[in-house]
């Protein structure tokens, strides 16, 4: 979900503030009015105010029940896969004697032959 839905959300509710809390409504009511009528809205301090009581969460939850959650419901977010398992090592081989010598990492630098003396190594694979 986005900032302007949040936003919407809490425009929503204002108007029903003074049912869902009573007398603490309508002070609650001008500082969300205050909140939502600044040039730049303070998303952080909308949030607050209205995470900071059961009845405003739950309004705030119906508002947004609708809402799809783009960040992560998007083709753009995945979930990690979970644990992976290590790729193999690439291994470079005497095709002579068969002496092995993998490298793991990109860039690591490979013998120039083999410690026989049988002469350069091949990529194995």
């Amino acid at each position: 979900m986005r900032e302007a839905e949040i936003v919407a959300a809490a425009w929503a509710v204002l108007p029903r503030l003074g049912g869902l809390l009573g007398d603490e409504g309508p002070a609650v009511g001008r500082r969300l009015q205050a909140l939502l009528s600044a040039e730049v809205v303070d998303l952080g301090g909308l949030v607050e105010l209205l995470g900071a009581r059961e009845a405003t969460r739950r309004a705030m939850r119906d508002e947004l029940a609708g809402v799809r959650d783009a960040l992560r419901d998007g083709p753009e977010y995945a979930a990690l896969a979970g644990l992976a398992e290590p790729a193999a090592p690439i291994l470079f081989r005497c095709p002579v004697c068969g002496f092995a010598y993998p490298v793991f990492e990109v860039g690591e630098p490979v013998p120039a032959s083999c410690p026989e003396g049988h002469g350069p190594l091949v990529k194995a694979g």
